[in-house]
């Protein structure tokens, strides 16, 4: 019994990341770096629950691996998608420039085909 609630806070940060960058279909506010390092001990955890064959260790920490996979991969998806939109909004709008009667320089923002 004490296993389980040992391994629980490891669940409890990441399960509110998730749903809130679900929510949001955005990967605004997230930190990969945190994902890393926690998914590196869960890792180290699930091994340790091999070792002393303790199968609360093993089933908490697999499910907290599987909760960090999911964020971490939530938050590339979303990342991706949303450099795609930069980059296609930045292909959209280019400089134009084009010299007027005297020969001065105007500035001119137009889509481009």
């Amino acid at each position: 019994m004490w296993a389980s609630w040992q391994d629980s806070p490891q669940l409890s940060p990441r399960v509110p990341d998730l749903l809130a960058m679900l929510r949001r279909r955005s990967s605004e506010g997230m930190n990969p770096r945190m994902g890393a390092i926690m998914g590196t001990f869960q890792v180290l955890w699930v091994y340790y629950g091999l070792l002393i064959a303790s199968r609360l260790v093993i089933l908490w920490n697999v499910i907290a691996v599987l909760i960090n996979l999911g964020t971490v991969g939530a938050y590339a998806y979303y990342l991706r998608q949303e450099k795609e939109a930069q980059a296609a909004a930045a292909k959209m709008i280019v400089e134009v420039i084009k010299p007027d009667a005297r020969g001065d320089r105007g500035h001119e923002w137009v889509y481009a085909q």
